[in-house]
Parts: structure tokens; C-alpha cells; sequence
């Protein structure tokens, strides 16, 4: 997929699509074989390495979205794992065309080495409660600022609340 030209993953597509694929190559070669493709939960990607179907499961885009994926999946994080979308709009999309990955529920993409601000806590009040909201809100206050969420409607994730409901 990422080494053709044209881009050719064909969207949508089902959470574990490709599992009897590789399935079947591991069956006819007996070679080692990594199974990919909206493999989002631990449990199944667990499941495929058990029933035979893969050696290993790949899930780049899930750590991408949420990078302590593999603490929560080993119990090790006991908190719900923030999942991908799998929309390609931020990572897959603008690395075809050689801009910096993004990643539509996780803002730190493409931003991991800043620095942090250091000094006396603020008073922040955010305006909007989608994921950029949410998200600020939360790194305000694990930094220790009072943080202050002010959203217009009666329930928080924004835009995302409507893309969550599109087919696929």
C-alpha cells in the first residue's frame, strides 16, 4: 500500500478485513506472518495469535492515536484506550503527500519533543469541548493549571461526534 503509486488502500473497510489473508499466507508459506488492518483491541489481536492466523499483530495507527496502547492492553494503564478512527486524513494522507503525520484524536502527533512551560499554575478557561478542547484541557491539568471547559451543547467531542456515525 504505502510503497505504490497511486495510494491504493481502498476505504472503507472492516475492522480485521485482511485477518483471512493472512491466514492464508501463513498457511501456504509456514513463514512468520504479521497481520495489520483495524486489528483496534488487544483482545483481538490476542484472538488472531491464538486461533493461528498470525505470529504477530501490527497496529501502527492504534499507537499513533493512543501511544500507551500497549500498558492499557497489558493491564498495566487502567484507563479506555483512545481509539483510531481510521479516517487516514492525518497519518496515511498527508504522508502520501510528504507533509508531517497528524492524527485527528490525538493533537501530540507530530509534536512530541516541545518543551513543556514551566512556572506557577494558570487559571486557562477553554472554549469547546471537541478533541482539541478535551485534549488542552487535559494537558493543562495534568501540568497543574485550573482549568475551566466551557462547551455550547450538552455533550462534549465535538465535530468528532458526527464523523463517528459515517459508514465504515
Amino acid at each position: 500500500v504505502y510503497g505504490s503509486s497511486p495510494f491504493n488502500l481502498l476505504l472503507p473497510f472492516e475492522d480485521k478485513a485482511f485477518l483471512p489473508l493472512a491466514k492464508a499466507i501463513r498457511a501456504a508459506t509456514g513463514g512468520v506472518v504479521t497481520a495489520v488492518g483495524k486489528i483496534r483491541t488487544a483482545a483481538d489481536a490476542a484472538e488472531a495469535v491464538r486461533d493461528g492466523v498470525c505470529d504477530l499483530v501490527g497496529v501502527s495507527r492504534a499507537v499513533m492515536a493512543d501511544p500507551d496502547w500497549a500498558l492499557k492492553a497489558l493491564g498495566r494503564l487502567r484507563r479506555p484506550v483512545r481509539p483510531c478512527l481510521g479516517t487516514l486524513d492525518g497519518c496515511s494522507e498527508r504522508l502520501r503527500h510528504f507533509e508531517p503525520a497528524t492524527c485527528q484524536v490525538m493533537p501530540e502527533v507530530g509534536r512530541e519533543l516541545r518543551s513543556l512551560p514551566t512556572g506557577p499554575a494558570r487559571r486557562i478557561a477553554i472554549l469547546g469541548a471537541g478533541p482539541g478542547g478535551l485534549e488542552a484541557a487535559v494537558y493543562a491539568a495534568e501540568l497543574g493549571d485550573d482549568v475551566l471547559l466551557l462547551e455550547e451543547t450538552q455533550q462534549t467531542g465535538g465535530m468528532l461526534r458526527l464523523a463517528s456515525q459515517t459508514p465504515g
